[in-house]
């Protein structure tokens, strides 16, 4: 859509991959491919699902996105334990707007039309248990990849493509690292012109503070773009509350760049998720989200 094209100062197609439904990743700047530690990973970096391979649980999450200027999003992703350290993961994103008036050459209103985005994914993690690189032993690597269609739908116009993301992820005590590249894949074109993807590479780490809090920082470019700096994190009271806050820095001039905001509630197994992210003239945003698992933890 056009005004999510102008939010993110694009050139490019499928915009509306770079809105994140995790109200949890939004509320820390965004912060993700470092710090994954639930299915609110999936959006950022792949493998960072693959550490809960190690327990016969499945985990799910809803989400939605209320914009600005009567843009919405809704999305779904759910993840199952597979094999030996593996894990099959998947979801659905769609956002949509309604209601757009349609004018002639003249200005005159011409009635209305919609809009809409979706992507579907499928993918696979797996976390080594321990290998050898040289004369280094690496511990609690994982990778992971995932495959999606992409479409795109403006009154009559439709455009499809296909793409993919990668990554990999290291799991310490009190570190974590990541790396990522999403929407790897084809051009989209969309009557006689043709856009490119919103192909990203991030680079990300986290670190556990005094048990109860951590922070973290992605690294990021889009191609085409300059580079993206994220920082944030959360602080946990006790095990059911945690509150988030974060920020996201670039040198060009996108409506997304700025302070965000938000807390988490967690209840046994099931756990709700609020971000505020305010998008200055445009107005602010409100994202939701609700994760929960389910399944047995192993010894």
């Amino acid at each position: 859509m056009l005004l999510i094209s102008s939010v993110y100062a694009r050139t490019n197609a499928a915009s509306f991959l770079k809105i994140k439904a995790s109200a949890k990743q939004v509320a820390m700047g965004g912060v993700s491919c470092g710090f994954a530690d639930d299915i609110s990973c999936l959006e950022t970096n792949p493998a960072g699902l693959a550490h809960f391979a190690y327990d016969e649980r499945s985990q799910a999450m809803l989400a939605h996105n209320e914009w600005f200027e009567g843009i919405r999003g809704e999305y779904a992703a759910y993840a199952h334990h597979f094999g030996e350290r593996s894990v099959l993961m998947g979801s659905l994103k769609y956002v949509f707007m309604d209601d757009i008036v349609r004018r002639n050459e003249e200005g005159v209103e011409q009635g209305t039309f919609g809009a809409n985005d979706g992507a579907i994914t499928a993918g696979f993690a797996h976390e080594f248990d321990s290998f050898w690189l040289g004369l280094t032993k690496i511990e609690h690597l994982g990778v992971g990849v995932q495959a999606k269609a992409i479409t795109e739908y403006i009154d009559d116009k439709r455009a499809m493509s296909y793409a993919m993301d990668a990554g990999v992820f290291y799991r310490g005590e009190i570190v974590r690292l990541g790396a990522s590249i999403q929407n790897l894949g084809s051009t989209m074109k969309l009557n006689i012109e043709e856009f490119a993807l919103p192909t990203t590479m991030t680079m990300g780490a986290s670190v556990v503070l005094f048990e109860t809090s951590r922070v973290g920082v992605d690294v990021g470019q889009e191609l085409g773009h300059n580079i993206m700096f994220r920082g944030g994190g959360e602080y946990c009271l006790g095990k059911s509350i945690a509150l988030r806050a974060g920020y996201v820095y670039t040198d060009e001039k996108r409506a997304d760049s700025g302070i965000t905001a938000g807390f988490g509630v967690t209840i046994a197994d099931i756990a709700i998720d609020y971000a505020f992210v305010p998008y200055g003239d445009l107005g602010d945003t409100h994202r939701m989200s609700l994760s929960f698992a389910w399944g047995k933890f192993l010894e």
